[in-house]
């Protein structure tokens, strides 16, 4: 599979690719991101229908940091597996690092519920930082955030109120993950005052006709 490894990549954009396979770790941007920092990634419109391990963005994802980062698009895991087909809105698996700024609407089809998640699929397993972001994504068989009960490290992550997907959120971690409401998702306010993105980075003419804020 292709690899970023050790490189700082910024502004890119990725629009309408297609990628059917039926391999792991398949990504818009990547199969594997490793020891990297990505800033200002786009990936528009992308529709993957792979095995599992599967990102809108990365495959699976050991990165340093990703900041400001849109994925929109659809993502299909076939793989019957006990771990799950491991679908996740920017990466299948977050073995690393911190995600940041990212907003996700993708719609996230697999086999079964386990180990899909509207921003990221795995890990299983201990904890994924994820800060400041938002998961417009839906589908049955996903968590509306993340595939596992991972999210105690992460903080001040929303999840769409109306999507199908499962909620992540308990009491044990309410005070970092919270619920949007479709009308919230479509204001400025939201993103500039709660997730605290910058409209120099962020362009939110879009958001008036349910759609997602763009990158600059």
């Amino acid at each position: 599979s292709n690899e970023i490894k050790n490189a700082t990549l910024e502004n890119v954009r990725v629009r309408d690719a297609v990628i059917t396979n039926q391999s792991s770790q398949v990504g818009g941007l990547a199969g594997i991101v490793q020891g990297s920092i990505l800033k200002r990634i786009s990936i528009e419109n992308v529709t993957i229908k792979a095995g599992d391990t599967i990102g809108g963005l990365a495959g699976q994802f050991d990165g340093t940091l990703l900041e400001n980062c849109l994925v929109t698009g659809n993502l299909e895991g076939t793989l019957r597996h006990q771990m799950g087909a491991r679908v996740g809105g920017v990466t299948g698996w977050q073995g690393g690092g911190v995600l940041k700024n990212c907003v996700t609407k993708v719609e996230i089809s697999a086999p079964a519920r386990t180990g899909n998640g509207g921003i990221i699929g795995g890990p299983a397993s201990g904890s994924a930082a994820i800060q400041n972001s938002v998961s417009l994504s839906t589908g049955a068989n996903a968590g509306r955030i993340a595939g596992w009960d991972v999210l105690g490290g992460s903080s001040n992550v929303y999840e769409l109120e109306t999507s199908d997907s499962e909620t992540n959120i308990h009491a044990g971690n309410d005070t970092l993950l919270f619920l949007v409401t479709e009308e919230q998702a479509g204001t400025d306010a939201f993103y500039t005052d709660t997730l605290g993105w910058s409209p120099e980075v962020w362009d939110f003419d879009g958001l008036t006709v349910g759609g997602t804020p763009a990158l600059r």
